[in-house]
């Protein structure tokens, strides 16, 4: 049986003899695998650097859209949510003229005020005819200016970060423009 083992293994050294290639070809077939494969890595890694170059630019334009819109956003949002015959006024704020959207409820009248105060835009919810005060109030973003517009029924805010609009349904009573 060992005769037979070693024939069996001498075939299969011939067989791998014939397959391998010799000398000089097989250097070079590992030489162009590894080649190959550094060429792969250094596609992966610029594919990998474009991706995340273009995502950086995607996120800062994306959080830059939203902090232009997030002040103006929330003047707005409050305006749609208190839409009511004679809901938009004028007030005086510290800084200016201020934003007051009045609700009327059963339990007393109610005012949501925008308004300028130490370079920010603060909205402030108080029972009607409350002083203009920042405690418990909400700042919302830094600001050098703040205005609004009521014409026709179409509400205009203005401030640093731009200009927001919406329509009012109701029939708006009270605000000179």
């Amino acid at each position: 049986m060992s005769a037979r083992t070693d024939q069996l293994l001498d075939a299969v050294a011939e067989v791998q003899a014939a397959r391998a290639p010799q000398g000089g070809a097989a250097r070079a077939g590992r030489v162009f695998a590894v080649v190959l494969l550094v060429l792969f890595l250094l596609a992966l890694l610029g594919a990998v650097a474009f991706g995340t170059s273009v995502y950086r630019r995607l996120n800062e334009r994306s959080a830059d859209a939203a902090d232009a819109r997030s002040p103006l956003g929330v003047v707005v949002n409050a305006a749609r949510a208190t839409d009511a015959p004679g809901s938009v006024e004028r007030g005086e704020g510290p800084e200016g003229d201020a934003l007051v959207l009045v609700e009327r409820l059963e339990t007393g009248t109610y005012e949501t005020r925008f308004f300028l105060c130490d370079g920010w835009l603060v909205e402030q919810y108080a029972v009607a005819g409350a002083p203009y005060e920042t405690d418990g109030a909400t700042w919302l973003a830094e600001t050098g200016s703040f205005s609004f517009e009521l014409d026709d029924g179409m509400l205009t805010v203005s401030c640093d970060a731009g200009t927001a609009r919406t329509a009012l349904r109701s029939q708006v009573e009270g605000v000179a423009s």
